[in-house]
């Protein structure tokens, strides 16, 4: 795939944003703005999968009666009437954090950080992401399929979203931390990024049922088997027959000292996997078939230093790239 808009991006972009600009920056989302209604082709409710209907300034679902608020403009409200049940027992930290965050109301901030904001991190810390970010760029480019929606489930502080937005014609910026939207959103305006889609999910239940080209999710399949296996079927779910999916795992070997113990822990309860894992958990939610690519982030993805790397070191993170098996799913 030649990651480079072509005419269909042209049309769409213009139909989610006017050309023109204001005098102190780029003309924000409004909900009255026809970008909203050409969702509908991609969402559902969230309840029952059901089509939804765009009336203004917010979503509706015909069937259930659910209403879906376009907040501040710019950030579509799509959870579903309550949180999912997470098994505590391995992450009782990660069940409660979830719980807070999916309750949380959305409010006005006028500086919202998000998670991982390269603002509240070490510079070396941010540029390991963004080296992630390339990484995952080059794995869509050699893949060769032709990719109209973009979305990541977990897309944080927008390292993939915003960097990738000038790529494909509509990108989805979904996140459950209000933090994470306010600030992304807040991010995209100011750099004049203008097809990009902000999206309150939870993504345990998103609102995507087979439409999606391609989905990916990041550093989030680490809380427990259960966990993972749940968030695997929905992303399978979301994609359209043919559609990619690329997720993540951190790496067991990257750092066995720590996880045995022998240093100090900085993972919490979370869940790091060996390669054989990570694959019987794809296995486990019906992804048969996958491309494996490491990822060192100590090394550019495609210099000479992560080559030789890949020699004698444990990649990072194990990155698996599938594809919904309804469609053709030659890898």
């Amino acid at each position: 795939m030649a990651l480079a808009i072509h005419p269909l991006g042209d049309i769409l972009q213009s139909c989610w944003h006017s050309q023109s600009t204001r005098a102190q920056g780029p003309e924000p989302f409004t909900p009255m703005s026809k970008p909203w209604e050409k969702l509908r082709c991609v969402l559902c409710c969230p309840e029952d999968s059901e089509p939804l209907e765009f009336c203004g300034a917010e979503y509706r679902c015909a069937a259930c009666a659910r209403r879906f608020p376009i907040q501040f403009g710019c950030i579509a409200d799509l959870r579903p009437r309550s949180p999912q049940t997470i098994e505590c027992a391995t992450n009782p930290q990660f069940a409660r954090d979830y719980e807070v965050a999916f309750h949380r109301p959305l409010q006005g901030r006028n500086e919202a950080l998000a998670w991982g904001a390269k603002e509240a991190v070490p510079l070396g810390w941010a540029r390991k992401r963004e080296r992630q970010v390339r990484h995952v760029q080059r794995m869509l480019e050699e893949e060769g399929s032709t990719v109209h929606t973009f979305c990541d489930f977990s897309a944080g502080a927008g390292y993939y979203t915003l960097a990738l937005a000038p790529f494909f014609p509509v990108v989805l910026h979904c996140d459950l931390s209000c933090d994470s939207l306010l600030y992304a959103s807040q991010k995209a305006e100011k750099m004049g990024i203008r097809n990009v889609a902000f999206l309150r999910i939870d993504y345990l239940r998103p609102p995507f049922v087979g439409k999606l080209d391609c989905a990916i999710c990041m550093d989030s399949l680490e809380r427990g088997e259960d966990h993972e296996r749940r968030l695997l079927t929905a992303i399978l779910r979301s994609l359209k027959p043919g559609g990619i999916g690329v997720v993540d795992f951190h790496n067991w070997w990257h750092n066995p000292a720590r996880r045995l113990g022998l240093l100090p822990q900085n993972f919490g309860l979370n869940r790091s996997y060996t390669r054989r894992e990570a694959e019987g958990l794809l296995r486990s939610c019906g992804v048969g078939e996958f491309r494996y690519l490491p990822f060192y982030q100590e090394f550019e993805p495609d210099g000479v230093a992560s080559r030789m790397a890949q020699v004698v070191l444990p990649p990072t993170r194990h990155l698996f790239l599938f594809k919904e098996r309804r469609g053709d799913s030659s890898l």
